[in-house]
């Protein structure tokens, strides 16, 4: 995803940004998904925690969601972005 495709994505689920907050919601969003990918769990373990990819989040989930994503990802919370992230929360 470029970042037009990205900026086009957040205006249509009517998130209007300044154009700073989408660049470092853009670049803190593929820092987050290089974080997940490290984290989850390629096979056996004990971990019950499986995060799904922010860009799945922006294409699939509700306005709430992405709302909630982008928020903590502007702020720099990578944390909270990740919470987000987690498989079984609404």
């Amino acid at each position: 995803m470029d970042f037009l495709q990205y900026k086009n994505k957040l205006i249509q689920n009517n998130i209007l940004l300044f154009d700073h907050d989408y660049r470092i919601s853009y670049e803190n969003l593929f820092a987050l998904n290089k974080h997940i990918i490290d984290y989850n769990q390629t096979g056996g373990g004990t971990s019950s925690e499986y995060y799904i990819s922010p860009f799945v989040i922006l294409n699939r989930e509700s306005q709430f969601k992405i709302r909630k994503l982008i928020y903590f990802l502007t702020d720099g919370n990578i944390d909270g972005a990740k919470f987000v992230c987690k498989n079984n929360i609404n």
